[in-house]
Parts: structure tokens; sequence; C-alpha cells
């Protein structure tokens, strides 16, 4: 998942070049946002072969004063290896980051059935030891639990761009 890749260097990117962390990451997340909305309405235009990636560099320039200096950049990397069409997605997760490193630890987890409140305990204690979040950050986690018909057995569990199958359906299809 190369999003993944590009969301992880962004953040630290970000959170190495200004001795306020918490705004430069922020700073960079409302770029991302806004970025998304550009290249979703003129998607015609950067997604047309014809358009050369020193013609895209320009357009991208136009976003000189609204966007930072090290978000264009990035976006300029993008450009270059032909992957804006990742930028909702690596916004995802350069948000998921975030929110791991300093708000809420949102976890979703998906279910065939409505699970109680012991086994999302016995989840919430369970779910560091396979590298969904550390376990300093287990009371952080918050679950939003929904039914998905598609879990065969099990559930599904997804934090800051990991996730864990832990469904019957999985091992079914490995076999």
């Amino acid at each position: 998942m190369s999003e993944n890749i590009f969301a992880d260097a962004l953040f630290q990117t970000a959170a190495l070049t200004s001795d306020d962390r918490v705004t430069s990451l922020k700073r960079v997340l409302d770029d991302l946002t806004v970025a998304e909305q550009v290249l979703s309405e003129f998607r015609f235009v950067f997604n047309n072969p014809e358009l050369t990636t020193e013609k895209q560099y320009k357009l991208l320039d136009t976003f000189e004063g609204y966007l930072s200096e090290l978000t264009l950049e990035f976006l300029r990397i993008l450009t270059q290896k032909r992957k804006l069409k990742l930028v909702p997605r690596i916004r995802k997760q350069f948000e998921s980051l975030c929110n791991n490193e300093f708000g809420e630890l949102k976890v979703k987890i998906r279910f065939p059935y409505e699970p109680d409140g012991e086994i999302l305990e016995q989840l919430r204690v369970s779910l560091p030891r396979y590298g969904l979040y550390p376990q300093e950050r287990s009371g952080d986690a918050v679950f939003e639990v929904s039914l998905d018909e598609s879990v065969v057995a099990g559930f599904v569990a997804e934090t800051g761009g990991k996730i864990l199958d832990a469904s019957l359906g999985r091992k079914l299809a490995k076999k």
C-alpha cells in the first residue's frame, strides 16, 4: 500500500519541520483536505494523459500561498511519480496517524453480529498484541462498531491504516 508509505513519510517530515509539531501536522492535514477537494473537482485535468508533468507543476504552483511549501513539494513528488490519484487515501491515512498521535484512537471493528461489552473489552486488551495500536493507548481506543454481513464469523478491525482480519471468511479464502 504505497499510500501508507507516502503518508508516513509526510507525517514524519511535517513533525520534524517545525518546533510546533501539532500545528505543523494540522496544517498539512488541512492542506491535504483542500488538495483532495481540488483534485477531485479537476480530476479530468490532472488525469489527462496529454498534460505533461511540467504543466501539472505549473497548475500546482497556483496554490502557492494557499498551501504550505511542504504540502506543495509533496504534491510535486506525487505528480512526478504519477500518484496524485492516491491523495484521498494518503489524506485518510495521514489523518489516522494524526489521531493516533494526538487525538482519540478510533478503531473501526466490523462484526457479523452485535457484540456485547465483554467481547469489546477483551478486544481492547488483545488488539495491541497484534500490532494494531500500542498497549499504552488501550485506554484511549474508541471502538466504532458496525454490522457487516460479509464478515463470516469473527471480526475485522482497522485503525491507522492497519487492518486485522480475524474472520473465518479470510481463513477459508486462504485454503
